[in-house]
């Protein structure tokens, strides 16, 4: 379970490698082990419900995340959180492919693996791609500039699957897999998420335009979506 962990929490990854893996068990830790562990429940999409009650032996409770939860000291209106689960998916791309497992990475990049959100009447999960492709990016007033500089409205999608579709030709002169990896999260973290948080803003302001409830309620939403995506789940996301 260590391992996986990894890709939820840099710093609960540490503490419980140090304790069950570097170091010998005690049971003195064994509350706070399992505080970790639970901590990271919602990434590993593990309930408290699957684990059960726990019998005969007190333990921490284990409480599941609530819907209209602060994060990072920002309250929101509408159920979005979801939403900052998208940069688990960016952490898992980039561990792939620091294993050079370009296949999995371009997995999670295309179909998403995180972010399960509502969609209309369906809930799935929301890739990196869509965000990246997202043909309701042009609300946005900058988006023509990189569009225009580009010549690329999928400007970001199209240099990430390059990397990824890229041939590897033993001695050919190409990106080393540091190059490649430092490109993609880059490219995830300072284009497609900020233009995809912008996105839900500007969709935001126009819905506050229009005199209606159902529409007001969209309104707060989009807003909470985008506050979501820039926030992040994990720490110094």
């Amino acid at each position: 379970v260590v391992p996986l962990i990894a890709g939820c929490r840099k710093s609960s990854y540490n503490y419980l490698k140090e304790k069950l893996i570097n170091s010998v068990y005690s049971s003195d830790v064994r509350d706070e082990v399992i505080s970790e562990l639970q901590s990271t429940f919602d990434c590993l999409s593990i309930t408290c419900k699957d684990v059960g009650d726990y019998i005969g032996v007190d333990m921490p409770t284990c409480n599941k995340r609530q819907d209209l939860a602060a994060f990072a000291g920002y309250t929101p209106r509408t159920n979005a959180q979801e939403y900052s689960d998208i940069d688990l998916d960016i952490r898992y791309i980039e561990i792939m492919l620091r294993m050079e497992a370009y296949d999995a990475a371009k997995d999670v990049y295309m179909l998403g693996k995180h972010a399960i959100v509502e969609n209309g009447s369906n809930v799935g999960p929301l890739s990196l791609q869509h965000l990246a492709t997202s043909k309701e990016r042009k609300k946005v007033p900058s988006f023509g500039l990189f569009n225009t500089y580009f010549s690329d409205e999928n400007y970001a999608n199209s240099a990430i699957m390059g990397v990824f579709n890229e041939p590897i030709i033993p001695g050919a002169n190409r990106k080393s897999s540091e190059q490649k990896r430092a490109m993609i999260v880059h490219i995830l973290r300072y284009m497609v998420t900020p233009m995809a948080a912008l996105q839900k803003l500007y969709e935001a302001v126009d819905n506050c335009k229009i005199i209606s409830t159902t529409i007001s309620k969209i309104s707060h939403k989009r807003w909470d979506e985008a506050a979501a995506i820039l926030i992040g789940s994990m720490e110094g996301s």
